[in-house]
């Protein structure tokens, strides 16, 4: 085999180099894992939202929208239903019960059955362990949430974990760091918007970014308010937008709206339904088409979730050069020219190749 040129070489070395950078900057969460599936994609920009919608499916709506990925349970059919709409999601696999239980509602042998039938289904993007656990109540929550974790990735390699955070707990605001490295994505809810006041306060958006990024927490989905209960109240379709622009200022690597049809469980409060609302849907359309922060239109990376860094970029560069370069050279030594040897010798010889190295 002929040693190859400089510039092959180049080219050769950066292409192999480039795994190797981004395996090379594990997420603060712990090693990449070496076998990610469609499913858990870094280059998706999750765009999701809670609940179903009027249509058979349940998600057709919320396609048209612009989501790409909805909340289910873990079984076959309902992934199914998900992926006949070409989207993705995240399986709720029971709640976690504060104080005084302090403990998951389902126990490990229970999720282990249930990953045995679903593990793998490429519509996953996450596995939802808990829905606002509370630190102050159960300090040993987020070492519970790391072992569930681990759980899952052993039970299912290559997924993710999630949880939503709420920002203020018991009058402890923002206790955000003790959750560091507890679950792959954290989901941060900051509803700004309710009954007892007019103006919506999106300054509590703007705090929470700041705690987040002093926690150190840099893998995260926003929670955005679109919804009523007896204390909050639905935003308008401008404070909705409003609510983007200020998570649009964040790492976020996604969001998902609560809810398209949340009801609460007092009867005495009026809930909402987002079917037949068009000016709501039509701010939501506008949003989901947005491109937020570092996430490219076309891969929709993020910069909080970029795996490739810039090292790596600059040896695409490099490999393109050298690629070109090469195409050069073999141009040129394709041109046709007149035989150098003896009489009747071929361009293949011995004699000739020897010539031409």
């Amino acid at each position: 085999m002929r040693r190859c040129g400089l510039g092959a070489c180049i080219a050769i070395g950066a292409c192999l180099a480039l795994p190797l950078s981004a395996a090379a900057h594990p997420t603060q969460y712990g090693p990449a894992h070496t076998s990610l599936t469609a499913s858990t994609s870094p280059a998706l920009f999750t765009r999701g939202v809670y609940g179903k919608d009027a249509s058979v499916s349940g998600y057709r709506e919320m396609a048209a929208t612009g989501f790409n990925t909805v909340m289910t349970g873990p079984y076959p059919e309902l992934l199914g239903n998900v992926a006949a709409e070409g989207m993705k999601a995240v399986v709720w696999l029971g709640n976690f019960i504060n104080a005084p239980r302090c403990a998951f509602e389902k126990d490990d042998n229970t999720v282990t059955g249930l990953l045995k039938v679903i593990a793998g289904n490429q519509v996953i993007a996450a596995y939802y362990l808990g829905d606002e656990p509370h630190v102050t109540e159960c300090p040993q929550a987020p070492a519970l949430f790391k072992q569930r974790t681990a759980l899952l990735h052993a039970l299912d390699p290559g997924s993710q974990t999630f949880t939503v955070i709420q920002a203020s707990e018991n009058g402890v605001s923002h206790d955000y760091a003790p959750w560091g490295g507890a679950v792959d994505i954290i989901g941060f809810d900051v509803y700004p918007c309710v009954r007892s006041s007019s103006m919506c306060n999106f300054n509590a958006i703007d705090a929470a970014i700041a705690a987040i990024k002093a926690a150190g927490i840099r893998r995260y989905w926003a929670i955005v308010q679109d919804f009523q209960d007896c204390y909050y109240r639905l935003p308008t379709p401008a404070e909705m937008a409003a609510q983007f622009d200020r998570w649009a200022t964040s790492n976020m690597a996604g969001y998902f709206v609560f809810s398209w049809n949340y009801q609460p469980a007092n009867a005495a409060c009026t809930g909402a339904a987002l079917d037949g609302r068009a000016d709501n849907i039509g701010v939501l359309k506008a949003q989901n088409g947005r491109v937020f922060g570092g996430n490219a239109a076309a891969g929709e990376h993020t910069a909080a979730n970029r795996t490739t860094p810039d090292s790596a970029v600059l040896a695409i560069v490099l490999a393109l050069a050298a690629l070109l370069g090469v195409l050069g050279v073999v141009a040129v030594r394709a041109r046709p020219r007149p035989h150098r040897g003896r009489p009747g010798a071929s361009r293949d010889s011995p004699q000739d190749r020897g010539r031409d190295k």
